[in-house]
């Protein structure tokens, strides 16, 4: 169910479209839940919150907990070589 849920399909309005390919997304998957750092458009991490929210009153059985925050980020690669996200507003998180 984690991956399911790791691969939002946020549906924004036609002006607010995310460029998935040019990084407008970025998840990262963590051990209990996931961030995702949403790089183009203020609105989108509400309107995502909403709709994730709206899909997981199907599954009472998913307990699920979302936070919104904002802040300076910056792209950086983990141990692994992997794309993550450093800085003030993720660490908050």
């Amino acid at each position: 169910m984690v991956k399911e849920m790791a691969r939002p399909k946020c549906s924004m309005p036609n002006d607010h479209k995310l460029d998935l390919k040019a990084g407008g997304l970025i998840r990262l998957p963590n051990v209990d839940g996931m961030a995702l750092v949403f790089r183009e458009n203020l609105e989108a991490p509400a309107l995502c919150a909403l709709e994730i929210s709206e899909a997981a009153k199907n599954r009472p059985q998913l307990q699920l907990r979302i936070g919104i925050h904002s802040g300076p980020v910056s792209e950086v690669a983990d141990v692994n070589e992997r794309a993550n996200i450093a800085g003030a507003g993720i660490n908050i998180a």
